[in-house]
């Protein structure tokens, strides 16, 4: 096993290297085309580098901006991943969802959500943690990507609130809970006015992790029913 984790760590760096020297022309996503699809799956200490492998591969795609380009290349990934592999498929299910967002396409980045949030150990809604070790991740991405479709929905209050929930989990990174304070805030923030809102508002006045943010004057100011100005939007 030893003899393995320094295997897969050099696969692993080699695709790094690649993504760091790739300028997203065809000659160089084919070449790590051609690193990542003989992966042998059967070995079980591949698998978390093939894990960090396709996470290091979505980001490329997302720093560059080839939303596209990267659903074509991770759809490429689905079809040689096979069905056994949960953790990597439901991750590529993650990360189409988190493209067809950027580009708009409410109705493909659903879909890909469901069969994310379709694996074992997982309902439909993401509540339910995975017995892996490194399935937590995605645990809380199905989360928050059900709250980023809503918000994509302009159902800003309930995404506020499924935001403001989530980032209330103590096992989620402090920096992944002030993004989803900072998304419930937004969200709270342009919805309609209602009870609903006026409590979210009151939770967000008084939460400390609030205070920092730069967008907590413009929460005091909808807080008291200030008039917002051109500036604050």
């Amino acid at each position: 096993m030893k003899g393995h984790t320094h295997e897969s760590h050099l696969y692993y760096q080699s695709i790094e290297n690649v993504i760091s020297r790739s300028d997203g022309n065809e000659i160089m996503l084919q070449y790590l085309w051609d690193i990542v699809a003989p992966t042998d799956f059967s070995d079980s200490a591949y698998e978390e580098p093939e894990y960090s492998a396709r996470r290091a591969i979505f980001d490329y795609f997302l720093k560059t901006k080839k939303y596209n380009e990267g659903i074509i290349f991770l759809n490429k990934l689905l079809l040689s991943t096979p069905p056994e592999s949960i953790n990597i498929n439901s991750l590529l299910y993650l990360r189409m969802t988190d493209l067809y967002l950027l580009l708009g396409d409410l109705t493909n980045a659903e879909s890909f959500m469901n069969r994310a949030a379709a694996f074992p150990g997982s309902d439909n809604k993401g509540t339910t943690v995975r017995d892996r070790n490194f399935d937590l991740r995605d645990f809380y991405e199905i989360k928050i990507g059900y709250a980023k479709i809503i918000q994509a929905k302009q159902k800003y209050i309930e995404a506020s609130q499924r935001f403001y929930q989530i980032s209330q989990v103590n096992d989620l990174p402090a920096t992944e809970q002030t993004k989803c304070v900072q998304e419930a805030l937004i969200c709270a923030i342009v919805g309609a006015a209602g009870k609903q809102r006026s409590r979210l508002l009151a939770s967000f006045v008084k939460d400390p992790r609030c205070f920092k943010l730069p967008l907590y004057p413009i929460l005091e100011k909808a807080y008291f029913d200030r008039i917002l100005k051109s500036e604050d939007r």
